[in-house]
Parts: structure tokens; sequence; C-alpha cells
């Protein structure tokens, strides 16, 4: 039998403790709150309603034996605690959910798996926003040619073509600016609304079109 705990209960702790169980794990839930107790007591799980950074209610969970913590909690200082606690218990695999991108280094310091929401928003987000702002508008032979505008707020205003193609290890041959294309050369600085001409290997330029904005 392999063994999990689930700190702090939501949809999201349903969802994976039903992969878990079906998969063949005993699974336990940690929750301080009494309604969310009674939601998950309708798994089929251990719940304790409890502090989760109670050691004994953390042994009572299994966690001496558990190969898998999920710490999904909204409270970082909460999440951090329960992470060291874990470490300290030995439990292999420790996954947290880091719900603030400032606090992500120190999770990281503990050599632990992190979700941080704002990182996995981000690409979606842009992939609603990039049409109107890039486009391919050449594929093939393992290349692809984009069009990408520089945005106002852009942190590669005042880099030249120098530093971008070096940094991504793609060409820009021209820029499109106030309705004129433009030869580019290495000194080229990037001003805002420049329509940058893109060229690089397919899945670099799928990549730095969620960088390059």
């Amino acid at each position: 039998m392999k063994y999990a705990i689930i700190i702090g209960y939501s949809w999201l702790a349903s969802e994976i403790t039903r992969v878990l169980v079906e998969n063949g794990y005993e699974v336990s839930i940690i929750d301080n709150r009494e309604d969310m107790c009674r939601k998950a007591s309708k798994l089929p799980v251990y719940v304790y309603h409890a502090d989760p950074r109670d050691d004994y209610v953390l042994e009572k969970a299994g966690i001496e034996k558990a190969s898998l913590l999920i710490v999904l909690t909204d409270n970082d200082d909460i999440n951090y605690e329960v992470c060291i606690k874990a470490k300290n218990y030995g439990v292999p695999q420790i996954i947290v959910k880091v719900n603030s991108h400032d606090n992500l280094n120190k999770f990281k310091e503990l050599n632990v798996l992190t979700v941080n929401i704002e990182e996995l928003l981000l690409p979606r987000i842009l992939e609603f926003i990039n049409p109107e702002f890039k486009s391919i508008i050449y594929e093939g032979c393992g290349i692809k040619i984009s069009l990408i505008t520089i945005s106002l707020d852009s942190p590669y205003i005042g880099k030249t073509v120098r530093e971008i193609e070096e940094s991504f290890d793609i060409c820009i041959p021209y820029i499109i600016r106030n309705n004129a294309v433009h030869r580019t050369n290495a000194d080229t600085k990037i001003e805002a609304g420049d329509t940058l001409v893109v060229i690089g290997v397919g899945q670099v330029i799928d990549k730095i079109l969620t960088k390059i904005y």
C-alpha cells in the first residue's frame, strides 16, 4: 500500500485524491476548517480536522510512512512550515502550492516541488493576448518567421538587436517602425511600438513568443 497526505481540502484536492485512490494510494487529508472536513469526509479517505503543523496530527495521518505529501492551503506561511516538517520526517516527494510568486525562491531552497498559480496562468493568458500582437507568418523546414510588436512597458525597449539575438538565439533582420521597414544592424535599438521580424528554429520561436513583448 502506498500512502499520501494532502494538506488543505478543495476541489483540486478532491480531484487529486480521486487519481491517487484509483492508483492504489491510501490518502489522508488534514484541514483546520470544519466545513471543508465535512466535504472531504465524503471521499474514501481519512480526514483530520486539525492544524496541519501539529506533529501529533501528522504522525497520526501517517507521515512517517508517506511517500507523497501535497500541500494546498492558501497560506504560504502554513505551507512552508508543513514542508519543513515533512522534510524532517523524510517524506521523499513533497509538492506544494505557492500562492505568492514572491515566496517561490524560499520554497525552492527547501528542494520541494513547487506549483505557482500565477506562473501557470501567465502562459494561458498570453495565449489569449498574443494573437493581437504576435503572429507566425512562415513555418517550414524547421524554422519559423514571426512578427512581434514591442509593448509600451516592454523590458526590451532600449536593448540592441544584438543583445536580443544573442539572448534568444534568433535573428532579427528587419524592424517595422512608423509603418516603414528598416534593415537592422547589431546596434539598432528597440523602441516601443516596433514590430520585430524574428527568424529562428521553430521550438525557439514558440518559447520566445511568450517572453518578448
